[in-house]
């Protein structure tokens, strides 16, 4: 979403109301929403200043990233479905997360991959 002030980012909503998020930028509707505390059942989010290190260093010692690749996997899906909903003139795009496939749109289908150099093939 391209917020008022041409900032790219993510905008969360649920019943208590909506959050937007973008680098170095948090918002709420409520400021309830900024100030509540999860419960134990809740998933929450870690800080990382700096996930490229994270990721160097987590290799170099052969431990798991503090985000796990499924997460960075599925977070990044966000993002390129995002800009495949941007280069589409803005339309929604119903996406099935078990066949990480895009729901009847061929033209957006058609976005998430692309031909490859022979010899190579999926």
């Amino acid at each position: 979403m391209i917020s008022k002030n041409g900032d790219a980012g993510v905008n969360f909503i649920c019943e208590e109301g909506t959050a937007y998020c973008s680098r170095g930028r948090f918002t709420c509707s409520e400021n309830e929403l900024r100030r509540r505390k999860p419960d134990q059942s809740e998933i929450t989010l870690y800080e990382s200043k700096n996930q490229m290190l994270d990721f160097l260093n987590s290799a170099r010692e052969g431990q798991d990233p503090i985000c796990p690749v499924e997460v960075g996997h599925r977070s990044n899906t966000v993002a390129v479905l995002h800009h495949m909903s941007m280069k589409l003139g803005g339309r929604a795009l119903k996406w099935d997360p078990v066949t990480e496939m895009i729901i009847g749109d061929k033209e957006a289908s058609s976005l998430l991959g692309r031909a490859l150099r022979k010899p190579w093939s999926i």
